[in-house]
């Protein structure tokens, strides 16, 4: 099940307080923007106090769900961060000639191939996945400004680093630390009410 759909459920089981932990290094990027606006629109649409817990880890994707919560609460051991992209690729063109092979491509379009003819990725081609590794940073530091109220600028400055629970508070990243125990007793308070 969908994690907006498991926050749509409980939204209408009439939950109150749900809290997020995460404990993720992150993963693609694909819809994850759009589904951490979704549950933050759930959280405000059926009135709900969400509590985001990084437990581990809290970086890249892991943080752009995270980071919709209310408050960001982390573990002293958590790693959070990684605000940005990667694309990794490998140029197996020395090991080709190498092995003394060559790959020849025939094909209908001089964008069908990434390859130049030495078998090295085209310069166009490397050019045209860093504009779109920047147009998605782009989208993910202004992601996380708009629920974490950052500026763009600091967000790029972290430089996609991964910080620790107390450097990630002082960063504007999480709003406190708190040990495993120190959070579930925060949450039982809030529960019996006498957290507000």
């Amino acid at each position: 099940k969908s994690l907006v759909a498991q926050v749509e459920e409980m939204a209408a089981a009439g939950v109150r307080t749900i809290v997020m932990e995460v404990s993720s290094p992150g993963g693609e990027a694909a819809h994850c923007f759009e589904t951490g606006n979704e549950i933050r629109s759930l959280f405000d649409e059926y009135g709900i106090r969400s509590i985001g817990y990084a437990d581990t880890l809290a970086c890249s994707g892991g943080y752009a769900l995270i980071c919709v919560c209310d408050e960001v609460i982390a573990n002293p051991d958590a790693t959070l961060g990684s605000i940005g992209c990667v694309i990794a690729l490998t140029d197996t063109s020395k090991a080709y000639e190498m092995a003394g092979l060559k790959r020849i491509f025939i094909t209908s379009g001089a964008n069908k191939v990434p390859f130049d003819a030495s078998g090295s990725f085209k310069k166009e081609f490397l050019d045209e996945l860093q504009e779109d590794v920047n147009n998605i940073n782009e989208t993910f530091a202004q992601h996380v400004s708009a629920h974490t109220g950052l500026d763009v600028d600091t967000i790029k400055g972290f430089q996609a680093g991964v910080f620790s629970g107390s450097v990630a508070v002082e960063k504007g990243l999480a709003n406190k630390t708190m040990t495993t125990r120190e959070f579930a007793s925060y949450v039982a308070a809030i529960h019996k009410g006498k957290i507000q």
